[in-house]
């Protein structure tokens, strides 16, 4: 483009050019190593060899295109090769990803960048690199209309979905963790792509089976080393390509499903689950290990570019955050992240405790709060706190991570999980992380509940308590919302404006709507139940 104003450069931009300037420095003095060969993996997302045929790629929006390129084996560590492709529609958007090393093959090193369109049309994408063959590749991807959802963003104490045509919809965040700890650890999985991929897909059947919108994945220290989880055990300071396949395949997977994943990236530090022992890389001089170390960078940079195109997960730092970190050290981590996201993400750190001992983010909150309550006091009153505690979060969204136990032996059965999801969902949904057993729960009433709330919840406004013991939820403009009763053969209607029209869900049933007579001062229900009345003005 010419003959219009010059842009300045910001002061992003020059740290960026620093940041690959000291990048091509330490490669050029660092010791050369093997280029590993690749395993034989097609992964979930189609490949473009770029350079190999004319053809443009085509691809929907809100999924996921590689666009590879093979080049000649870097100087130095191939993870710390710095690239950056930009992409703009001509209508104002941009997405920037760096490129991943994706390993070797006869000799050459191959990096991808991966390319998630946030909305249809053509994409014109330009690449810049101190590496050559990265750097002035051009070319064009063609976006077709999503179809699946886009990333979840937070405003308003909620969580908003983006629907594929875009829009906004505010919604719950319910994840779900087998009472097994399957997804725990990792390196427990099949390292076969098809056997993996049968396994992943039956942990996704089975949380859509019983209404959850996520997946909860604890990773730790299998960053590096699939299989290891302790600090101490760990031999690499690369991140571990065979993880991340497990990853994206999970998240692939799930987005199809319309499900999300929610990551605990690191655990505490008396089992050594936290990234505080991260080994020293010996080939970067001066290099402190931990979490200022060129392992973490080197993890941060790899996470961003691999799964940051995804658009469908959420992050928590770690949890006894108060036994390893700090909170600058969260709230570094979360500002890289951000920096090098191509798309955004919610991320969280646990907060918890109390006292000397407390881990605390204070005013400066991340973009999603996180807080793990104590059980018995939540237990009493699951409404009540999670009201607090979401007038406490100051407009983020909040995720209580606790990971509640609805299983045998924990602290609530199926009628308890049930009721807690829906004072969770009418206090201005509020999301929480279970662990459940399928065999104590009645899914049907599970899915009833994510019908009822899928995209429907009220933007803005509060949540109350009625005097005759109900919940109500009143969007801002006062003309939408949803009042909930327990045991109740009567509703009152108290909370609804002249002119509304509302439908009534039995949450104990498979969903059904049931008309509301309007008029009078309660709605006399069909049987005493646990009714849900969503209310809107036409």
């Amino acid at each position: 483009m010419t003959g219009g104003p010059r842009r300045r450069v910001t002061l992003s931009e020059h740290a960026y050019a620093a940041v690959l300037a000291v990048l091509a420095i330490a490669g050029a003095v660092a010791p050369e190593r093997p280029l590993p060969d690749v395993v034989p993996w097609s992964g979930p997302f189609p490949v473009h060899r770029l350079g190999e045929g004319a053809a443009v790629p085509v691809v929907r929006a809100h999924e996921s295109l590689d666009l590879e390129v093979a080049v000649a084996a870097p100087r130095g560590d191939p993870y710390d090769a710095a690239a950056v492709a930009t992409f703009e529609d001509g209508a104002g958007g941009v997405y920037r990803v760096e490129a991943f090393y994706a390993g070797g093959e006869r000799g050459r090193a191959l990096y991808r960048f991966r390319f998630t369109p946030p909305g249809p049309g053509e994409w014109r994408f330009a690449t810049s690199s101190d590496v050559p063959g990265l750097d002035g590749l051009t070319g064009t991807v063609v976006a077709e209309p999503a179809v699946l959802a886009g990333p979840m963003r937070g405003s308003d104490g909620r969580f908003l979905l983006t629907r594929p045509d875009g829009s906004l919809a505010a919604t719950t965040y319910v994840v779900y963790s087998r009472p097994d700890g399957a997804l725990d650890e990792l390196g427990e999985l099949p390292r076969d792509e098809a056997q993996l991929a049968a396994a992943l897909q039956g942990y996704v059947d089975e949380a859509a089976r019983l209404g959850f919108g996520a997946l909860h994945v604890a990773v730790n220290n299998e960053w590096f080393g699939l299989g290891t989880t302790r600090y101490d055990l760990l031999g690499s300071t690369r991140p571990d390509p065979r993880t991340f396949r497990v990853l994206e395949t999970l998240v692939a997977l799930a987005h199809r499903a319309g499900l999300y994943v929610h990551v605990w990236m690191w655990g505490d530090e008396s089992r050594r689950h936290s990234p505080l022992g991260l080994p020293a890389d010996p080939t970067v001089p001066g290099d402190t290990g931990g979490v200022t170390g060129a392992a973490f960078d080197r993890l941060q940079r790899y996470l961003a570019a691999r799964l940051g195109p995804l658009p469908n997960w959420t992050a928590s730092f770690g949890f006894d955050l108060h036994e390893w970190a700090s909170e600058e050290d969260v709230r570094a981590w979360a500002r890289r992240l951000d920096e090098l996201l191509p798309l955004p993400h919610l991320l969280a750190a646990v907060e918890e405790g109390s006292g000397a001992r407390a881990f605390d983010l204070g005013e400066e909150k991340l973009s999603l709060v996180s807080r793990d309550l104590d059980e018995a006091r939540f237990g009493d009153d699951p409404y009540g706190t999670a009201v607090l505690e979401l007038a406490r979060a100051g407009g983020r969204p909040l995720l209580l991570e606790s990971q509640l136990y609805a299983t045998r032996g924990g602290g609530w059965d199926g009628d308890g999980l049930r009721r807690t999801l829906w004072r969770l969902a009418v206090a201005g949904g509020v999301g929480s992380v279970w662990r459940v057993d399928e065999g104590l729960v009645d899914a049907e009433q599970l899915r009833t509940f994510a019908r009822f709330w899928e995209g429907g919840l009220p933007v803005g406004g509060a949540s109350r308590r009625l005097p005759g013991g109900e919940l109500a939820l009143v969007a801002a403009d006062g003309r939408s919302g949803v009042v909930y009763a327990e045991d109740a053969g009567a509703v009152s209607l108290a909370a609804l404006p002249p002119g509304a029209r509302a439908v009534a869900v039995d949450a104990r049933a498979p969903y059904a709507e049931v008309e509301v007579a309007s008029g009078g001062a309660d709605w006399e229900a069909p049987r005493v139940s646990d009714w849900a009345l969503r209310f809107t003005v036409p």
